[in-house]
């Protein structure tokens, strides 16, 4: 297929969706799990404002 044709200029790839969402947000806290972390848990007292990310 010659580059500077007018069918390659039309050539669109979706994104994966599930690519998408592994690289939209934080990974999961849980050791060695790569899912993203969707749901935050707040780390405990005296650590307001910070949460632990995990996925279910």
């Amino acid at each position: 297929m010659k580059l500077d044709s007018k069918f390659f200029d039309r050539l669109r790839v979706k994104p994966d969706e599930n690519r998408l969402l592994r690289d939209a947000g934080p990974k999961c806290d849980w050791e060695g799990c790569d899912e993203p972390g969707l749901y935050p848990a707040p780390k405990g007292r005296g650590l307001e404002g910070q949460y632990h990310r995990y996925c279910l």
